[in-house]
């Protein structure tokens, strides 16, 4: 059963499991997932084969607790083997059958998912090719050469509706300095208010009108609170000789 909480519940601060335990236990315990769908070509293996020799094993791999079946790490489990190790570092956790496969699935896909940002992976790239650390990190000197000549062929483009994008800020911004009010609008829109008294019914209206845009009353405390259009005094200032 899915230890995820419900829509709408907050999840707990703590992991919903215990802390995980590495353990080292030989490859003949282990079984590969009949059912694993993500495949490893021969290319991938290579790579990972490279990465081992380098850098031994820096994951373990996920194992359902009880049947020992492997949740993630298949093309790994193959590379080791690959090695004529005869051990390795794996995880084992309390799922059920269902939720173990969905986990190999997500763990995949989440993985899937994510970008790289080619600037920086190219300069770190370069850096490590120039300090001759490049060596099975996955990517061969000709793969650098294609990256690094893709990178600066898209590095002056504009994204995708980025003009779009610029213009709609810049006509929003003109919106909003429209509506600006300064300190001399306010003065010659209070300055109206002197003939306030001599108004006609139908005329406060109108000016209320320009300039009220909401009242909120809130029942607990008994306050009013008035929100004037800003583009409303503009107005009324303008219009202030005229009103009465």
């Amino acid at each position: 059963m899915s230890e995820l909480p419900p829509p709408g519940v907050s999840a707990s601060p703590t992991p919903p499991r215990g802390p995980l335990r590495v353990q080292r236990v030989a490859l003949s315990a282990l079984a590969p997932d009949p059912a694993n769908a993500r495949l490893h070509g021969a290319a991938n293996l290579d790579a990972i084969k490279a990465t081992l020799r380098r850098f031994g094993q820096a994951e373990p791999l996920v194992v359902q607790a009880g049947t020992r079946r492997v949740i993630a790490g298949h093309g790994r489990l193959v590379a080791i083997q690959a090695q004529g190790w005869a051990e390795a570092d794996e995880v084992e956790l309390e799922v059920s059958g269902t939720d173990a496969t969905a986990l190999g699935i997500a763990l995949n896909r989440t993985a899937e998912l994510a970008e790289w940002d080619g600037g920086t992976l190219s300069r770190i790239l370069e850096q490590h090719r120039a300090e001759d650390a490049l060596d099975n990190v996955g990517y061969s000197p000709g793969n650098l050469d294609a990256l690094m000549d893709e990178f600066q062929r898209t590095a002056g483009e504009a994204p995708a509706g980025a003009d779009e994008a610029l213009r709609a800020a810049r006509e929003k911004l003109a919106s909003l300095k429209a509506r600006a009010i300064d300190e001399a609008d306010l003065r010659a829109a209070l300055e109206t208010f002197e003939v306030w008294p001599v108004l006609f019914p139908n005329e406060q209206a109108r000016v209320l009108r320009l300039l009220v845009e909401r009242i909120d009353l809130d029942p607990d405390t008994g306050t009013i609170e008035l929100r004037l259009h800003p583009g409303g005094v503009r107005e009324l200032a303008r219009r202030g000789e005229t009103v009465a």
